[in-house]
């Protein structure tokens, strides 16, 4: 899974910034693209909420980065178009790809999982295709309709 502070201790947004102005972006087009990003950024907020209050009404336990406790991770600040969700194995600060089979075994079983039950309760998800960034994990697009 990328780290979501990739870009420096500042933060994503502060790297983003960094790196669109370097790119030629005025201040002004720079600004605006971090407002839009924001505005869905607050979007996805209100359904990760809902995808983590499922997941645990499921059963599933949420990742706690701060213990390194297993369970679902949401992300919804990476990606314009949804919500993140990765499997983490106690101990892991965050999700990652270690390379070992074990790890990489229950990560694909409980990704797999993880969909499976929100695609069941009525969200938009798929699996991330193994050509892409975040291979595996679960992007959630949608939540349930209302009844």
């Amino acid at each position: 899974m990328s780290d979501p502070f990739l870009f420096g201790e500042d933060g994503l947004d502060a790297g983003l910034r960094r790196c669109l102005l370097q790119a030629g972006l005025s201040q002004e087009a720079v600004d605006q693209r971090l407002a839009e990003r924001e505005q869905r950024i607050a979007g996805w907020a209100s359904l990760a909420d809902l995808v983590g209050d499922t997941l645990l009404d499921a059963g599933f336990p949420q990742h706690d980065p701060t213990t390194a406790s297993g369970g679902f991770h949401l992300n919804h600040i990476l990606y314009d178009e949804g919500v993140l969700v990765d499997w983490a194995l106690p101990g892991e600060r965050v999700p990652t790809a270690d390379n070992d089979p074990f790890h990489d075994a229950v990560e694909q079983i409980m990704n797999s999982a993880l969909c499976a039950i929100l695609t069941a309760t009525g969200y938009t998800a798929h699996l991330i295709p193994d050509d892409q960034d975040d291979a595996g994990c679960v992007m959630v697009v949608a939540g349930p309709a209302e009844p």
